[in-house]
């Protein structure tokens, strides 16, 4: 496999488009790439999706700005400073890369911003091995950088699916503001009746696999595709995991934000998920080449990624389910050819 050209063409790519959101350019060519997905038919998505959603154009006033180890952290949550702080982390990685972890020290509270991309987007650069893609999604995360914290009362012990399953009955109790998720999920960790009412945690029933296990719950059970990110981000949580200072209390602000983002969605209803086929995972590249969806295509590399980590049949049956999902109306729809 081979990113030099992708990520030449788009190394000064606005990591942000024209509404706000997150640029999805890189994370999908890792993930694509990963996949054996030729480089035609990643352009030709992200040519589809820059089209619907363009680019932001980058600052151009501080071409010239230049960041030192003693005034990074002024440019902490300054998207302005984004391209300067892509040529400090270049730097750094050449020079110091064993120190990338006591700067993103001061990062670790901040990855849940950009619907989870900016925690995303770093572990799957730190995936493909780039340094150049680790620096620029190591810049997004410092430029878009937004603490999130959530404070936890006296812990109890709690059954984690249940608890989440009982903010629906309780959902009416807290107002939740916001022009998108991230706001929202602020808001209600600020609510003292939310916390004192289900940031109750039980310590040594909280670990990665629980995480894993709610998500990948959320992800199939529901039809918001927003929280298949979740399953995404739990992935890039595991893979990210060396570099944060508290992986413990990591632990517990995770779980806490994926229950805040449930409620957040209005807590949607969850359906057991029906049983599908296992397929193998060569069938389940070529079928997400043709993908029109990079929510989708982010799910499915993630599924992969994990069933490396710990095959089980789960992972290749969700991700051959969803992308069947998704191309089966075209499926349908062909025209049937006349013998």
């Amino acid at each position: 496999m081979s990113y030099h050209s992708l990520f030449f063409s788009y190394q000064d790519q606005s990591p942000w488009t024209e509404n706000g959101d997150a640029n999805l350019t890189n994370p999908l060519i890792v993930a694509m790439t990963e996949m054996g997905i030729s480089s035609t038919k990643i352009r030709e998505l992200l040519n589809k999706l820059a089209k619907k959603n363009p680019a932001q154009k980058l600052s151009e006033n501080e071409s010239d700005l230049e960041i030192t180890r003693q005034n990074w952290e002024q440019h902490i949550g300054r998207k302005q400073s984004y391209s300067a702080l892509v040529r400090f982390f270049q730097v750094l990685i050449e020079e110091e890369p064993e120190n990338i972890r006591q700067y993103f020290s001061q990062l670790a509270d901040g990855i849940y911003t950009n619907d989870f991309y900016s925690l995303i987007r770093l572990a799957y650069a730190l995936e493909s091995g780039q340094k150049e893609e680790v620096a620029r999604a190591l810049a997004f995360l410092t430029a878009s950088y937004q603490p999130l914290h959530f404070e936890l009362p006296e812990q109890e012990t709690k059954v984690f699916i249940e608890q989440i399953m009982g903010l629906a009955e309780k959902k009416g109790n807290y107002s939740i503001e916001g022009t998108n998720l991230y706001d929202k999920i602020c808001h209600i960790s600020q609510n003292r009746a939310y916390l004192q009412d289900f940031a109750k945690l039980e310590e040594e029933n909280l670990n990665i696999y629980t995480l894993r296990a709610l998500a990948i719950r959320l992800g199939r059970e529901t039809k918001e595709d927003i929280l298949k990110n979740l399953f995404c981000a739990v992935h890039a949580f595991r893979v990210i995991s060396p570099l944060l200072p508290d992986f413990p209390a990591a632990i517990q602000q995770f779980y806490l934000v994926m229950q805040a983002a449930y409620l957040a969605l209005g807590c949607p209803e969850m359906k057991p998920a029906e049983a599908g086929t296992e397929k193998n995972w060569p069938l389940i590249f070529q079928l997400s080449g043709v993908s029109k969806n990079s929510s989708h295509i982010f799910f499915i590399y993630s599924c992969y990624r994990e069933y490396q980590f710990a095959q089980s049949s789960i992972y290749p049956e969700m991700a051959y389910q969803l992308i069947h999902s998704e191309l089966k109306p075209e499926i349908v729809n062909q025209p049937k050819t006349v013998k």
